[in-house]
């Protein structure tokens, strides 16, 4: 990625934990709520909302999710830390019972929160499975959190209070998103709205808006304006069509940039010039 520069700005002013599990499974939500409340007295000036929200039912926490739209309309920025069970296929699992909650259900309850926090939203699935909360999620629509750090894997209860916890600490210390997440061990899989653009916007240009790929893109939109102009009868100017397509179909900033402002919120750090130039050396190929 040595064309791209980007730096996420993220503002946050909550750690909200939402604990799922079941009466009988190790009580890590507890924890690590215990935990940062010790960090936060030995920290001077640190006054971060540490909140523990107990679920017990589908139902509760749809209902608690939805009750942060309001407050992040007054202010709130969370980190919405998810304690729950979790399956890649069938979602959430909530309380003794085990109610499902969707990935696609959950998408949209944490797309309405980012929404109004404008992507300060961050998310943490401390469940199994967890980064598969992805799964619903498009360059079309608004991104529902600037980050989500989860895993594909089954993981063994307390490992993520262990990792989390030093996650916390490194980002109330610097204020660095980015140094934070460094820490967490590899099998904990990141996700950052804005580089997860560039990425796939680099992709995009590289098969359809540099080289061969602009080249197939010119000459098919030759012959469809041909074909159109030859269908209404008319002798089509071969020259003046060629001249419109090499105009029309090389890539826009005025497309990325109103994508992008859709996807992040209207909050990019984002340079076009610098992603076509990505797309133009293959270095999107990592």
């Amino acid at each position: 990625m040595s064309h791209l520069k980007f730096e996420t700005q993220f503002a946050n002013n909550a750690i909200i934990i939402v604990d799922g599990l079941k009466s009988t499974d190790l009580q890590t939500a507890r924890r690590l709520h215990e935990d940062l409340l010790d960090f936060q007295m030995a920290s001077e000036g640190q006054e971060t909302l540490v909140h523990l929200e107990k679920v017990s039912n589908r139902q509760e926490l749809i209902a608690f999710l939805a009750c942060l739209v309001p407050a992040c309309e007054t202010g709130l920025r969370p980190i919405i830390h998810l304690e729950c069970h979790g399956d890649k296929v069938m979602g959430l699992g909530v309380g003794d019972d085990q109610e499902r909650v969707s990935w696609a259900e959950l998408f949209d309850l944490l797309s309405r929160i980012n929404i109004i926090t404008k992507n300060n939203t961050g998310v943490v699935m401390a469940t199994c499975q967890g980064f598969y909360a992805l799964m619903p999620l498009t360059i079309n629509q608004p991104c529902p959190f600037c980050f989500l750090i989860g895993s594909q894997e089954i993981v063994p209860a307390g490992v993520f209070g262990s990792q989390m916890i030093e996650f916390y600490k490194i980002l109330y210390r610097t204020g660095q998103l980015e140094l934070a997440m460094a820490q967490l061990d590899e099998q904990f899989k990141q996700f950052l709205a804005e580089k997860f653009f560039a990425v796939m916007w680099g992709r995009l240009l590289k098969k359809h808006g540099v080289g061969k790929g602009l080249r197939t893109r010119q000459d098919r939109l030759v012959a469809t304006v041909l074909d159109e102009v030859r269908r209404s009868g008319k002798t089509p100017n071969v020259k003046a069509v060629r001249s419109f397509a090499k105009k029309v179909a090389p890539p826009r900033r005025e497309t990325f940039d109103a994508y992008a402002n859709k996807f992040l919120h209207g909050k990019s750090s984002l340079n076009f010039n610098d992603i076509l130039q990505w797309a133009k050396t293959g270095n999107n190929k990592k």
